[in-house]
């Protein structure tokens, strides 16, 4: 009889050990499900096939020993359940996406215009081609004589900043 009881209160053990098991997977299912919920808000798709996860589960919710068992069995999807959607270019059904993508246009420009022009200004595109002596020198109220002779000019060769290129003649 002491057999049976130690027997009887291992599988008791056990079966208090699946139940927290269980509840353990049904915080895992809850997280799962806000994860899905979070990258479908986000407009990432998420594609499964529930009727296999259904079906599995109703195979699965077998019964011990013949007992009647009013828990179900919680069922891992395997890797091949969860797919990307739209692998080519995205599709945009919101509103918000369109409006989004567009802002991110318009600053995107508005940010290469001001690259474009803090280079003019320091590469000094637009002076360059008109510059006279007094531009290039270094010391301001410095003046320059007409016979000031400068030694020999070497080309420039295109790879180097202009305006710098002229200072250092």
């Amino acid at each position: 009889m002491e057999a049976f009881q130690k027997k009887l209160s291992d599988i008791e053990g056990k079966i208090t050990g699946f139940d927290e098991k269980l509840a353990g997977f049904d915080e895992m299912k809850d997280q799962l499900n806000m994860i899905v919920n979070i990258l479908s808000a986000k407009g990432k798709g998420v594609v499964s096939n529930d009727e296999e996860i259904h079906s599995d589960e109703e195979d699965r919710d077998g019964n011990m020993k013949g007992e009647a068992s009013s828990a179900k069995i919680p069922v891992i999807p395997s890797k091949d359940v969860f797919e990307k959607k739209n692998m080519g270019s995205p599709i945009h059904d919101r509103e918000e996406d369109k409006l989004e993508e567009a802002m991110d246009d318009v600053l995107l420009k508005e940010k290469w215009e001001y690259l474009d022009e803090r280079v003019r200004a320091i590469e000094g595109v637009e002076s360059y081609g008109s510059t006279d002596a007094k531009q290039l020198c270094l010391v301001p109220d410095v003046i320059i004589p007409n016979k000031f002779k400068i030694s020999e000019f070497e080309k420039y060769d295109g790879t180097t900043c202009p305006r710098n290129h002229l200072i250092m003649y």
